[in-house]
């Protein structure tokens, strides 16, 4: 669809993941190149409210260094599409976890760039028709930072976390809920100056992310509509503006790549 529609002279906006594998990709990207168009995806948790401020916060050289992530993705266990099996995700390589991986793979390209597998973990706790439940995935960058990702259907509520190891504090930002918040490496609270101007912030911080989800969800701004305001703007464009990389073609297909690369590993 996306392939006929370009060669139709539209622009193309499309879910993710962008397509299933690494060659359809590069077909999309192909023709759009071809005609001057421009492609994106869907990878809409880049727009989060939790995840600008904790890309601010890091920036900003308040953690120090970022060694590295923890990514925990926690999936109700009584969705009632987990025993469908005519659930479109349900007949792909991976299962459930196919429409997962994408969302963890480019939030975590987000802050460490490219990165590669170093081992994917398995296992079966629940009853469900799920070949298996739970997901451990290790990854690293060229610069050996490491990204921890948990993936688990067996929680009775949805929950995505990521914390962020820097080398001076650890940073979580919860992106079910729009929260973030930020912690030392000891643990607990110093009763200093720049301590109390921490969690001062902390708190301003956490009342802006809330008051900017709840107005956005109010106006119907959600991340998709805020996605697709920006790649609407790129347009006619020669940079992409504000439009993410990994929301563009070129970032998509990566984050294809990347996904299967974990898929592959499941199936060995």
């Amino acid at each position: 669809m996306a392939i006929a529609a370009l060669e139709r002279g539209c622009h193309v906006i499309v879910e993710k993941p962008m397509c299933l594998t690494v060659e359809e990709a590069d077909r999309v990207l192909s023709v759009a190149r071809s005609r001057d168009l421009r492609v994106g995806v869907c990878h809409d948790c880049l727009y989060l409210p939790a995840i600008q401020y904790a890309s601010e916060y890091l920036e900003s050289g308040r953690a120090g260094r970022l060694n590295g992530l923890i990514f925990r993705y926690l999936e109700w266990n009584d969705n009632p599409r987990l025993d469908d099996g005519r659930f479109w995700y349900r007949k792909l390589r991976g299962d459930i976890f196919y429409h997962i991986i994408p969302h963890v793979a480019y939030l975590s390209m987000k802050f460490l760039g490219d990165l590669t597998v170093v081992s994917v973990d398995v296992s079966k706790i629940s009853g469900t028709t799920l070949p298996f439940d739970q997901l451990n995935i290790l990854m690293k960058n060229k610069k050996r930072q490491y990204a921890n990702i948990v993936m688990s259907i067996n929680s009775p509520g949805g929950w995505m976390e990521i914390e962020f190891i820097g080398e001076k504090r650890n940073v979580r930002a919860g992106l079910a809920f729009y929260t973030f918040r930020g912690g030392t490496r000891e643990g607990g609270l110093r009763p200093t100056l720049d301590t109390i101007s921490e969690n001062l912030s902390m708190f301003f911080t956490i009342t802006l992310s809330l008051f900017k989800g709840m107005v956005r969800r109010r106006s119907g701004r959600s991340t998709h509509f805020l996605l697709f305001n920006d790649f609407v703007a790129s347009i006619g464009r020669k940079d992409s503006g504000k439009f993410p990389f990994l929301c563009s073609g070129e970032g998509g297909r990566r984050v294809v790549a990347l996904t299967n690369e974990i898929v592959e590993r499941l199936q060995t």
